[in-house]
Parts: C-alpha cells; structure tokens; sequence
C-alpha cells in the first residue's frame, strides 16, 4: 500500500504516469532511460531481494503499452523475448536473482 502512494504521489508531483513500475516483486531497484529520439528505451531491473523470482512483471506507461521487448542476452546481444501482455502490465519470463541485472530494451512500434 505505502508502494502506490508513493507512486501516485510521484507521479502527481511528475504530472505524468512511471514510464516502468515493478509489480508484485518486492525488493526491485528499476532504472528507465529513453533514447534521445524517444523511440527505444532501456530498462534495467535488479533484485535486492535473497529470494529468486521466475518472472518479472512491469507496468508501462501508455506510451510503453505497444512496444516491443527484448533482453540483453549473457554474450551481449540483444534477444527478442515473448511477454505477456494485459493492458499496461507486461510479465517476462526470466529468473531474477539477487544483484543480477535483467536489461530490457522497449521498442516503440
């Protein structure tokens, strides 16, 4: 509870949503950088959490909603990865473990 007031209040301050929210995953330190011409972004996601996850789900600004998605592969390439989409929560199957950053890259359709 005490996540979406500070989200809500972030965003009232911002007058504009989180381009990236972490849900259902405690623990997260989430870092959003857009590209200079907007249309791409990079998503960096790091568990501060013991415990392993299977999965990460984010919520994308509207802008974000359409985009596709891909991930920094261990031998440096970027992957095209299959998400599940509802509405403007995004669910990546990958594993999430502590200090072991998931890099995303956003491209705008």
């Amino acid at each position: 509870k005490k996540k979406e007031i500070m989200r809500q209040t972030i965003e009232w301050l911002g007058g504009e949503p989180l381009p990236v929210f972490v849900k259902h995953s405690p623990n997260m330190f989430c870092i959003f950088n857009r590209s200079k011409s907007n249309d791409y972004a990079v998503v960096v996601v790091t568990s501060l959490c013991s415990d392993p996850f299977d999965s990460i789900t984010l919520e994308v600004a509207p802008e974000w909603s359409n985009a596709q998605f891909e991930i920094l592969g261990k031998n440096g390439i970027w992957e095209k990865i299959r998400v599940q989409v509802n509405e403007n929560m995004i669910k990546f199957n990958t594993k999430v473990s502590l200090m072991d950053p998931v890099i995303l890259k956003l491209l705008k359709s």
